[in-house]
């Protein structure tokens, strides 16, 4: 969460980008990391049967 509070402060208050934007950044960085970390993290099986 704190990453996420960092890049939308940096984004917005260091380099100028309206509020609004910084935070639909930040919200897709959020997104990607947590589907990374859930992919890598949760779901570790080797088997790609999902449905089965």
């Amino acid at each position: 969460m704190a990453l996420f509070i960092g890049i939308l402060s940096s984004l917005a208050d260091r380099i100028g980008i309206w509020n609004l934007e910084s935070a639909a950044v930040s919200y897709c960085c959020g997104i990607v990391v947590n589907s990374w970390l859930n992919r890598h993290l949760t779901f570790r099986g080797r088997s790609r049967k999902y449905l089965s």
